[in-house]
Parts: C-alpha cells; structure tokens; sequence
C-alpha cells in the first residue's frame, strides 16, 4: 500500500468516525419519528372538558371532566415509563370546563396542583379552586377565585404564581371575559393582573421557557371562534398581541415542547369540524408552522408536557380524551403523546440526510487523490 493510500484510508476512517458522531448527537426520535403515537388510554369513563397538569414526579394527572356519567370528580394519573394509568383522590367538588397548573413549576419536588372554576353539574361557573399534593393524595380547598368562571385556561409563572385566564361566567356576564386574576400561593391571596387584549373561553394557555405566558384561540368575538393569539410577560404585568394562528381553533389544547416551540393542539375550527391539525409557534420568530398531526381529531382535549419544559431534553406532549365526533363514539379516552425534541428537527429526515450527506462528501474528498476515486453519490431521499 503507498503511502498516499495509507493516509487517504486513515483520513478516510477518522472522518467516518467523526460523522458517526455526529449523528448520534442528532434528536432523533427513538419512538415514530416526528409524529403522535398512542398510548394506554385512561380509565373509564370517557371524558371531555377536562383539564390536565403534570406532577413533580413527572406523572399526567386528568382532572374532572364530563361524559357520558355527568360531571365527574374523578383525577387519573399516568405514569410515562410504564404507560399505565392509576386512580388517584378525586376532586372535593365535581366540575367540568376547568382549568389545571403545577406551582411551583412543575419539576420542582415542592409542586403542587391546582384546579380552578369550572363548570357544575347545574351548568353553574364556580370560582372553586382546589390544592392536590401528590406526596399525601389529597385535595385541599383553598381561597377562592374572585370571579367565577368556566372554559376558562390557567398557567404558572416563574415566580410560581398561578394565573386564572380568561372562560365565560354565569349571567348577566354571558358570553367571553378578558378577565385574569393571579394567585399567590405563599399568601393563599388573589389579585387582579391586566386583562386580555381580546376576550375569549375555550382558549389555550401556556407558559414559555422564556417565563412568558401564551394565549391563543378560544371563542368568540361575535360569536366567532378565533386565532387570535397574545403573550403575557409577568414583569410588566402587560399583554401584547402576537401573529395569529393559521387555523381558528376554539376548544383546543396548548403544552410547550422540549425546543421552546408553544404548541397550539387540536379544538375545532369555525365551522365545528373537529381538527387533528397541530401547529407551533417559535417565540423567537413570531411565527407559526405546522407541526405533526395528531392520529385522532378532536376538541374539547386537555394537553401536558413531560417531564416539563426546561426540566429535561426529551419532553412529551400528551393529547388526553376528548370529542371525536359521533361517527367515532362521540366522547373518548383514546390518548396519544409527541416526542418534541425530535420534532424540534423538522422534517427529521432532511436534518439527518443532510449531515450524513456532508460527512460523505468530506469522506469523498479525502479519497480523491488516492489510487481509486469514489464516484458514488448518495441515493435520493424524500423529507
């Protein structure tokens, strides 16, 4: 072997080792890359206007709800790594079109749960709001919200206080509120923070990595469902419009991925067609893409990341119940979850393609003065 051959092969083999590295420090997917998979769905009954928080010890608890049994007090919580289901303490009072957040947030060992308004089985909003402390499986009552509300959404700032958003309240206020009230947990306290740019209920709410809180969707400036979308940062106490959504969506569900990106799930568009249709917002752009769809339409869903956003490289959206249509049975325990530090890598494919793709070509390069040039190219490969 000449010695030109021997460092054109030992060239050869360092930059195969270099690109082999290189893909491994890819996220990509260990389940279906880029798209929702189901999993075990939850116990019965079948729910929808439930909400949806996750633990400190990265379970996803489902709160409440409706179904074919009324309004249900029931709380479900999943465990990831198995992918089972368990029966935890219920509610102290059955409600329905609730909203749900951990405080701190979730990831901190101290974190608790709170469900807040919602619905009675009377069609009455309530301002009830209730503490779950996993440790102990209990549910304890604490102050009240100052505005009964329900379709309602809810979020945890960094400073671990919890905001009530938005939802509907009993006559003679029918219809959407741009009210938000903020809780202090440390002084069991309710204030009054700025309202809404744009009223609404069946909305979404999600916290930012950027300590910012998203809201987006709902319904109904007169009457109509939205895609309407604005952002709440805490230390200003100031609301500012965003870009809209692509799709108007009332009754949907919203979680914050592993890449940042706020997640805009399902509900159902202007016209009552139920969506499987998911799409993301990169704060950092202002802009909103799609996102894989979901295996299954449906409205009236709740949504929760784990482990949370921020806490670990590998988060889960979880999509939970729901409406999917009479043709489907009507209401549903199906759920499915999406892997977003993979789908952070859009199309994932491309991505990998494209880095393997280079490290051959510099693997090419350096056999090309040896004693046989490599002419082949890699096969074509569709995103």
């Amino acid at each position: 072997m000449s010695r030109q051959h021997l460092v054109g092969s030992r060239a050869l083999a360092l930059l195969a080792v270099v690109a082999a590295g290189a893909l491994g420090a890819l996220p990509v997917a260990v389940r279906a890359s880029g798209s929702w998979t189901s999993i075990t769905p939850f116990d019965a009954p079948p729910r929808e206007d439930h909400a949806a928080a996750t633990g400190p010890d990265g379970r996803v608890y489902l709160i409440g709800g409706t179904g074919d049994v009324g309004v249900w007090p029931g709380v479900e919580a999943y465990t990831p790594s198995t992918n089972h289901w368990a029966g935890v303490a219920p509610l102290n009072t059955a409600r329905s079109q609730l909203a749900a957040t951990t405080s701190p947030a979730a990831g901190d060992a101290n974190g608790l749960i709170y469900a807040l308004g919602g619905n009675d089985s009377n069609s009455n909003s309530l301002n009830v709001v209730e503490q779950y402390t996993p440790s102990s499986n209990t549910w304890t009552n604490v102050s009240p919200m100052p505005t009964p509300r329900k379709m309602l959404a809810a979020a945890t700032g960094q400073d671990g206080r919890v905001y009530a958003i938005g939802g509907c309240c009993n006559p003679p206020n029918i219809g959407e509120t741009d009210i938000v009230e903020v809780y202090t947990p440390g002084t069991n306290h309710w204030a009054t923070a700025t309202h809404l740019n744009h009223g609404r209920f069946g909305l979404g709410a999600t916290t930012g990595l950027d300590g910012r809180i998203y809201v987006f969707g709902g319904c109904c400036p007169n009457g109509n469902p939205t895609n309407t979308a604005e952002v709440y940062d805490p230390s200003t106490n100031t609301w500012t419009d965003i870009a809209p959504m692509s799709t108007v969506r009332q009754s949907l569900a919203a979680a914050t991925g592993a890449d940042g990106r706020i997640y805009a799930i399902g509900g159902a568009d202007g016209q009552g067609n139920l969506l499987s249709s998911v799409e993301a917002y990169d704060p950092s752009s202002n802009q909103w893409s799609p996102a894989p769809t979901m295996n299954t339409a449906r409205s009236r869903l709740a949504a929760a990341a784990s482990p949370p956003p921020g806490s670990a490289p590998l988060v889960r959206l979880y999509a939970l119940g729901g409406f999917v249509g009479s043709s489907q049975g009507g209401i549903t325990t199906s759920s499915e979850e999406l892997d977003t530090s993979s789908s952070a890598v859009v199309p994932e494919a491309t991505s990998t393609v494209m880095i393997l793709g280079a490290a051959l070509v510099a693997i090419g390069l350096f056999e090309f003065g040896v004693r046989r040039r490599s002419r082949r190219r890699l096969p074509r490969t569709s995103a």
